[in-house]
């Protein structure tokens, strides 16, 4: 809220509440302390949409990034994609 109230753009702001999460290794579910596949690899996925604009970001099965939120921003602000999957 802090940032929102600041001016931050909202979609900025969610990303960044989110990144705590993920930096957090005691939770299993995302980021660090995601828990691997079958195969014992961390593969992440995220995905975020700005209303305002109607675009959308989202990476899958991503490896070696702690913050796929991020990276799914920047797919949003820096590529035409709206999904990019695996390796590259």
């Amino acid at each position: 809220l802090e940032l929102v109230g600041s001016g931050t753009d909202p979609l900025d702001a969610v990303v960044a509440g989110v990144t705590i999460v993920e930096d957090d290794p005691s939770d299993q579910s995302v980021g660090l302390g995601g828990l691997p596949n079958e195969e014992g690899v961390v593969q992440l996925d995220a995905s975020c949409m700005h209303g305002p604009t109607h675009r959308a970001g989202a990476v899958a099965a991503i490896e070696r990034s702690r913050n796929p939120a991020q990276v799914a921003l920047l797919v949003l602000k820096r590529t035409d994609h709206v999904l990019l999957v695996g390796d590259g």
